[in-house]
């Protein structure tokens, strides 16, 4: 299959899960040699936990890793202010 992105958005720490899931990304053709893996993970307990050891598995399977740690109060905040600007033109 032509996959170039895999999303892990659960809380899953399977290493069979998460080989299979890559493995389908991984395969090369002719229009793709490289694919990009997502791996959400919250801050509460299992997430954070399985979020770890996910990214242990793809250290040891020699994949670069690049974080980046997204704020959701900051989203919430923007989200709210942006509704309540988008309440404030409907009102006028």
């Amino acid at each position: 299959p032509n996959i170039s992105l895999v999303v892990f958005a659960d809380s899953s720490k399977s290493k069979i899960t998460v080989a299979q899931s890559i493995g389908r990304g991984i395969r090369r053709t002719e229009f793709k040699n490289k694919v990009n893996i997502l791996d959400c993970s919250c801050d509460l307990k299992y997430g954070a936990k399985h979020g770890r050891v996910r990214k242990k598995l793809y250290q040891d399977e020699g994949f670069r890793v690049i974080e980046k740690i997204i704020c959701c109060d900051k989203i919430e905040n923007d989200l709210a202010t942006k509704m309540n600007s988008l309440k404030k033109d409907d009102n006028e």
